[in-house]
């Protein structure tokens, strides 16, 4: 009978360890639990956020897209200004090389030959204005020479001379 008790109590010994076990198990087993859940919550994490910021990548190549249209259509805007400024340039030019080769004497504009008179009379009133300044220079000239004789002592109109 002492065999019994000696074997209950390895036994007991046994049972002890195991529920130890099971503890230590179940322990690990929670902390692993634990951890998992933390990564699943962290994953959720990058995971929203993984998508909110494909949500922004999208939403800034659709506004990248809208303003590339935008500036192309700018483009040919611009491009058809330019070519409707070259057209027109081209066109004015043709018309003066065209209307100064065509129109004869008698059909110029009145404003043309005013314009025309103008211009002629100012370059003779120029003229005019330069010959009377000469003129006048040498009639002082004259009259100073003419003060100088008259006077007939020469050294009364230079001082320094005396």
């Amino acid at each position: 009978m002492q065999g019994r008790p000696s074997h209950l109590g390895i036994l007991a010994k046994f049972e002890w360890m195991a529920d130890l076990g099971c503890l230590l198990k179940v322990e690990s087993l929670q902390t692993a639990l634990a951890q998992a859940e933390a990564e699943r919550i962290s994953m959720s994490k990058v995971h929203s956020e993984n998508l909110d910021l494909r949500n922004q990548v999208q939403l800034l190549e659709q506004r990248l897209q809208e303003s590339d249209v935008e500036i192309r259509s700018q483009l040919r805007m611009y491009e058809e200004e330019v070519q409707a400024f070259q057209a027109s340039l081209e066109g004015l030019k043709a018309e003066a090389q065209v209307g100064t080769m065509q129109i004869a004497v008698g059909e110029m504009p009145w404003d043309f030959w005013s314009s025309m008179m103008l211009r002629i009379e100012a370059l003779m009133l120029d003229s005019l204005i330069t010959q009377v300044k000469s003129l006048c220079s040498w009639k002082v000239v004259s009259d100073v020479q003419n003060l100088f004789w008259r006077a007939g002592n020469p050294l009364v109109f230079f001082p320094s001379f005396s």
